[in-house]
């Protein structure tokens, strides 16, 4: 039926052939059957893999995974799964001329070409055949994920802080409020809580976003600042194991949280107690997260709070706050730290690697175990920093070694031979003379004569490099710096190293007198003195500036000092005292030489040191019994009398009956009687002699000094004018 309808319409004749199509010549030939050719998909026809991908996407056991580097690994092996499965081919156009294309070309136009039987012709298939191209595409998780990373980018524009180089005023341009496309139950939290805080005001809350409204509300001057910070620190206290489980399920939440608390934490206006609450909040979160995963803990802090703070190489005051945030998302291991730093590395570009470096030195004070890989990274970069011409750098590089020295063995060796080298270089610079390097220098000596001396097997040859870098660098007309912190350097090994002593004293001797109070504190008892609020104001003052000026230097080390006495060999130091002071008394034709004020006030703080502990109390009494005629002397300045009569009160109160005869030798010896005889020629009135008469009437009351006493004051009579004596207190007693 279908050939007459055609022969109708075409006015053309099919001719009709029974006979059977002719076999092929070749079977082994590449030709296709009718059968093959109706079934036959043409490459191109074919599906790449695409919607197999989106499926899988789609899938539970890829959705439910938040890590975006994980989902992208799993679809790209399902991708090249599906391409090695497939493998399709295409087939290519032959160079020789298509029999079929030659007769549409010489076929004349308008001629109607016959109708053809489709075994009249073989039809060729291709014996060369090429893959298919798979045409790759960016594939996410899902539609809602896009959504998500979308609006966090909007919040996070929103949320713009702008510091101006003028006048450095933080400004917030707050833009719409802060919404996500789907139930957000870490903010819900968040604004739950300090919705419900009973501490807070209602004016300061909004009631859409309580949390954002705090938060904002930080930048007006007029707010009350105190109040918020509680509430953070109660939500760091109470509140941070549920906010660390709901931002590892929900990273895009800590995107908007964080965004929230960057200003505060990276900005340079914002004040320092907001700062310091901020941090521990992120700290406290931080260390919740790694106790619970510190895998996808350190991804957090990877993907989410490095690209939010592109401005930490240019602050660098927030940067020691920025890497301690980063360290507390970070597992307490060797390789998660060399994992965060190599992060931390890639986020700032190489015209900036001094910012990577000067990162280096405040990390590794915060490093508790040094293995051989992520010591080998500090000392590489360090090593790097030594050789840029910046002293700032500089310093913070020389900062790295002493913790270097201290924690790792298979280095130290090493060390021990190349630093003599690089710290002598380093002072021999005319351009090196910053203090910061002068310290750092310093700094690296005592440690290295500290672990010198600790390991017991060295050898004299090895204390003599930086036995030489102290001699070059510590000395009376160093920096005030520089002696300030090179006597809390040392001050430990003189007890193994009495080499140092001299050199030591030398710079002690050389502070100024307010710095030299400062560094032993107040006297107990000042109430002797004439001008004892004078002093008292000058001591605030050398405080005040002691520590403004030592605690963080232009490389942002931080400079922290304790008290001496602790630490030094008190013996020594008062024996070295005495010995420079008869020196300078064998230098005069005549009298005794005046004792200083930092000698005595170093002399104090010794005989205070050895006398609070019972193992040496025996060798202060002593100790006083060969200096007593340096201490006396003490009595005849009004600045220092007080701190030689607490001495002699130290000296009462701790010798019993057997050690009477120290007594004894103390009240007769000769210089003693003729500084208390002078001192009844300056009057009644006199401070001085006010304070000497109170302690020596006062031991008359105790049984076994009573005797001693009176002896004394005989003597002392008889080498003072009869009316003067009179006037005194001591003849009442002598008297009666």
């Amino acid at each position: 039926m279908m050939n007459k309808l055609y022969e109708c319409l075409t006015k053309r004749v099919i001719m009709r052939n029974t006979a059977h199509p002719p076999a092929p010549a070749d079977p082994s030939t590449n030709q296709l059957t009718s059968h093959e050719q109706i079934n036959y998909t043409p490459s191109y026809a074919k599906t790449t893999g695409i919607t197999l991908i989106r499926q899988r996407a789609r899938e539970a056991e890829v959705s439910e995974i938040q890590d975006e580097m994980e989902i992208s690994r799993m679809l790209r092996e399902t991708q090249l799964q599906h391409e090695a499965s497939v493998k399709l081919d295409r087939p290519r156009r032959e160079a020789s001329d298509d029999t079929t294309n030659i007769e549409k070309t010489n076929h004349p136009r308008g001629v109607k070409a016959p109708v053809r039987k489709y075994y009249e012709k073989n039809i060729p298939k291709a014996s060369d055949m090429i893959e298919e191209v798979q045409i790759r595409t960016v594939s996410v998780p899902s539609l809602d994920h896009l959504h998500l990373a979308r609006e966090a980018r909007e919040a996070d524009t929103n949320f713009d802080t702008i510091l101006p180089d003028e006048n450095e005023k933080l400004m917030v341009t707050i833009g719409k409020s802060i919404h996500s496309g789907q139930d957000m139950n870490t903010m819900k939290l968040l604004d739950t809580y300090v919705a419900q805080h009973p501490s807070l005001s209602d004016s300061l809350i909004v009631e859409a976003n309580p949390f954002s409204s705090i938060m904002f509300s930080l930048q007006n001057e007029s707010c009350d600042r105190d109040c918020i910070c509680a509430v953070l620190s109660d939500l760091a206290r109470e509140q941070s194991n549920r906010l660390a489980q709901s931002f590892l399920e929900l990273p895009q939440d800590f995107w908007l949280f964080f965004g929230l608390l960057k200003p505060y934490l990276v900005g340079s206006t914002c004040d320092r107690r907001v700062h310091e609450t901020v941090k521990q909040l992120i700290i406290s979160i931080g260390q919740q997260c790694v106790y619970q995963d510190s895998s996808r803990a350190k991804i957090l802090a990877m993907d989410y709070i490095i690209p939010k703070a592109p401005n930490a190489e240019i602050l660098v005051s927030r940067r020691a706050a920025l890497v301690e945030v980063l360290y507390s998302f970070t597992a307490r291991s060797p390789t998660g730290h060399i994992q965060m730093l190599k992060r931390i590395r890639e986020s700032i570009s190489v015209a900036n690697l001094p910012v990577f470096i000067h990162t280096l030195s405040i990390t590794i004070h915060m490093e508790s175990q040094l293995d051989d890989a992520l010591a080998d990274l500090y000392y590489y970069y360090c090593c790097i920093g030594l050789e840029k011409s910046s002293s700032k750098l500089q310093a913070a590089c020389l900062g790295m070694l002493s913790p270097l020295l201290q924690c790792n063995s298979s280095l130290r060796s090493n060390l021990l031979t190349s630093l003599p080298r690089i710290t002598s270089s380093l002072s021999s610079l005319p351009a090196n003379n910053w203090w910061e390097v002068k310290v750092q220098i310093l700094h690296v000596s005592s440690t290295m004569l500290q672990v010198l001396v600790d390991d017991g097997k060295m050898y004299k040859n090895d204390f003599a490099a930086p036995l030489a870098i102290v001699d070059h660098e510590f000395q009376p007309d160093s920096h005030l710096i520089v002696r300030q912190m090179g006597l809390y350097y040392f001050a430990s090994i003189l007890k193994s190293l009495q080499e140092l002593v001299p050199i030591y004293v030398d710079v002690l001797l050389s502070l100024p007198e307010s710095l030299v109070s400062a560094i032993f504190g107040l006297p107990r008892d000042d109430h002797y003195s004439g001008n004892g609020n004078w002093e008292r104001e000058e001591l605030r003052d050398a405080v005040d500036s002691r520590f403004r000026l030592v605690s963080v230097g232009y490389s942002y080390i931080e400079y922290s000092t304790c008290p001496l006495e602790p630490l030094w060999d008190s013996n020594a130091i008062a024996k070295q005292l005495f010995y420079q002071w008869q020196m300078k008394t064998d230098e005069l034709d005549y009298g005794k030489a005046d004792i200083s004020h930092n000698c005595m006030i170093a002399l104090h703080a010794c005989f205070s040191e050895l006398f609070a502990h019972e193992p040496t109390i025996t060798n202060a009494i002593e100790l006083y019994d060969q200096l007593k005629s340096l201490i006396v002397l003490g009595l005849l300045q009004s600045r220092l009398f007080h701190l030689t009569i607490e001495i002699m009160e130290m000296v009462f109160e701790f010798c019993d009956g057997a050690l009477d005869f120290l007594i004894e030798n103390m009240l007769t010896d000769k210089q003693f009687i003729v500084v208390a005889s002078r001192l009844i020629s300056y009057g009644n009135q006199d401070a001085r002699q006010i304070a000497l008469e109170n302690l020596l009437l006062a031991k008359m009351e105790i049984p076994h000094t009573r005797s001693l006493i009176l002896h004394c004051l005989r003597i002392i009579e008889s080498h003072t004018q009869p009316a003067d004596f009179r006037a005194s207190r001591y003849y009442q007693y002598i008297v009666t």
